[in-house]
């Protein structure tokens, strides 16, 4: 059988409506108990202002005793007052809301009708931008009720107030709203479109409103038998809140596509979800609904002995609430699964049994269903005629359940938003392109950029190292200039103490020629003082200037000492005139010797530094 059957059953009668009023995202809190006594005391001695936010937090909270919660929320909103001078409309608004998120339905519907009478008494604008609230929580109440005319006036009303300050939400109520009473009436076409509308007004960060419509975008394919893309936008809505957070009630639904298209493992799942939930809430209406599911996925799996027990506990609850709808569904899921096994008169004895109701039940897809089925029957068994005649039924049945054609009005659509998409795509591989293209040049200007600055850098590092090694060549130029300095003033040092004592030793010398004379009769202070000039003249000499020497050339004796380690003391003091560029005849004076004696000290020196023939003695010393 083509059709699963199971989406006219209870969903239609409670569900569908449901589908009007998205599941409000809370997150998880720990439940806890409501105390109406003491809550009424606080609301009474209120003052008028404050209650309405009072209200919208007991509205949010969460408490295990709803029924005393919405007990004495339909008695105090009676209670408020609705005057300009005592409630702002933000705080109007607010309570508003929160009620329509709420699971008070009663206190949220009765509130609405307030608004509504006080505008229409008061007659001024103070109110009139609180009555889309009103209008979004009046329409649903009404379709609840399957109330389609009232859910439809209503939508009309909320229509001509809506204008840019509209919440994003009541947009999408409204769009939503209107797509299910246009789909009601058959036009799946126009649903679609309207159903796109609601998308385009939701906000990407309300997942749960994103996942409302995209819920009711699945429902519509299911109905159209388009499966693949109601399993399509079946994985969007759930993707949004997760399966975790996904409401039963739809829950229902997604495990009907997910069957449809093959998904056993995914609907089953699904389904003991939700029967988890309805045995743990009573809600024996949606377990019903649930049961009827469960069987027709388990007669898919050819588990057909389980699939006629979830059929027949699905009839028990029908049959107590009075559903008849439901045993239709059943039953024909029965015959469908005889047909299955080849049991072809439990088939037609299932099908014959709701024949009188399948002729007062005036549903289009549900009478499809059925002689489409007893169709194929007839045809098992060789009854052609038979076959044919139900088969025009089917066909005319189905004519009626589709309505305006909507399979190719949607084809076409699909096919105009396939190339709208692809138009899309192809703007946004420019743009791409065209942002790479940017991203490209602007690498290659930030690395150009990045060069220079890097050549700037190292342009500046180069020139203050050449600043640095300048500063290093004058200073090494200023040191050198101070050690010649020195050298020069040791030098002039030296002539100068040279020249003290070659008076010394002159003025010595006459002493002794004075002695040397017969005529000469000197005293003994006389002979001591000849002594005195005569003693170590050459050692307090030699002794400072070795001292001068030493601190201006600190390095020169032990670079020359590990040269060659065997020179004498005198040979020593002989390089270091050398080293301050004096002559052998200044050498000569200054350490009493004669030039000769000098000249083989000289030699003497070359011997022990190992220097060849055509090595400068002084040149050598000079580099130490």
């Amino acid at each position: 059988m083509k059709l699963l059957l199971v989406i006219l059953s209870l969903f239609i009668l409670v569900a569908a409506c449901q589908e009007n009023k998205p599941e409000p995202k809370k997150a998880a809190q720990k439940m806890r108990r409501f105390d109406i006594r003491q809550t009424k005391n606080e609301f009474e001695q209120m003052e008028p202002s404050t209650r309405f936010n009072f209200l919208a937090n007991v509205v949010e909270q969460p408490y295990d005793n709803k029924k005393d919660v919405d007990s004495f929320l339909r008695i105090a909103q009676q209670k408020l007052q609705l005057n300009d001078a005592e409630v702002s409309k933000e705080d109007l608004t607010n309570l508003q809301t929160k009620f329509f998120e709420s699971n008070y339905e009663d206190a949220a519907y009765l509130f609405a009708l307030k608004v509504l009478s006080t505008h229409k008494k008061r007659g001024d604008e103070y109110f009139k931008g609180a009555l889309p609230f009103a209008f979004v929580q009046l329409e649903y109440h009404a379709s609840v009720l399957n109330q389609l005319d009232s859910t439809s006036y209503y939508n009309r009303q909320l229509g001509q107030l809506l204008n840019q300050k509209t919440p994003s939400w009541i947009k999408v109520a409204y769009y939503s709203n209107k797509a299910f009473l246009t789909r009601t009436n058959g036009s799946y076409y126009t649903a679609l479109i309207l159903y796109n509308q609601a998308l385009k007004h939701c906000s990407p960060h309300e997942k749960t409103q994103v996942s409302y419509v995209y819920h009711s975008i699945a429902n519509l394919y299911l109905l159209m038998e388009n499966y693949d893309k109601a399993y399509e936008y079946a994985q969007l809505s759930v993707k949004q809140v997760g399966f975790n957070n996904y409401s039963p009630q739809q829950l229902n639904m997604i495990g009907t596509i997910q069957a449809k298209v093959g998904k056993f493992n995914e609907a089953e799942r699904s389904f003991k979800k939700v029967l988890a939930y309805t045995q743990r809430e009573h809600l024996i209406g949606l377990e019903a609904q649930t049961l009827s599911n469960f069987g027709n996925l388990k007669r898919k799996q050819k588990k057909f002995d389980t699939a006629l027990e979830l059929m027949r506990n699905s009839d028990t609850i029908c049959s107590l609430l009075g559903m008849e709808v439901g045993l239709l569904i059943n039953g024909i899921n029965r015959a469908e699964l005889y047909l299955d096994q080849g049991q072809f008169e439990k088939a037609e004895k299932e099908l014959l049994k709701f024949s009188p109701l399948v002729t007062r039940v005036d549903v289009p897809k549900l009478r499809y269903s059925y002689f489409d089925l007893f169709s194929r029957l007839q045809d098992s068994l060789g009854n052609k005629i038979q076959a044919n005649a139900y088969y025009r039924s089917a066909v005319e049945n189905k004519e009626r359940y589709f309505g305006d054609n909507a399979k190719t009005l949607l084809a076409q659509w699909e096919l105009e938003q396939a190339k709208k998409r692809a138009q899309q795509e192809k703007s946004a591989l420019e743009l791409r392109v065209q942002k790479q293209e940017k991203t490209k040049y602007l690498v290659l200007f930030s690395s150009i950029s990045i060069f220079l600055l890097g050549l700037v850098v190292g342009l500046l590092i180069i020139r203050k190292q050449q600043k640095a090694r300048e500063a290093m060549r004058l200073e090494k130029q200023r040191v050198i200039y101070e050690l010649e300095l020195k050298s020069k003033e040791l030098l002039a040092e030296s002539m100068k103490n040279t020249t003290v004592q070659h008076v010394k030793n002159e003025i010595k010398q006459q002493l002794k020629e004075i002695q040397r004379n017969p005529s000469f009769n000197g005293s003994d202070e006389m002979q001591k003082l000849i002594q005195d000039l005569g003693k170590s003249e050459n050692t307090a000499f030699f002794d400072e200037f070795e001292t001068r020497f030493t601190g201006v050339h600190e390095d020169f004796y032990i670079a020359l000492n590990k040269r060659c380690s065997n020179l004498t003391p005198h040979e020593l003091k002989i390089c270091a005139l050398i080293r301050l560029n004096i002559s052998s005849k200044e050498m000569a004076r200054l350490t009493n010797r004669t030039v000769g004696t000098i000249d083989n000290t000289r030699s003497q020196i070359r011997k022990k530094l190992d220097l060849s023939e055509t090595q400068n003695l002084q040149e050598f010393i000079l580099t130490l």
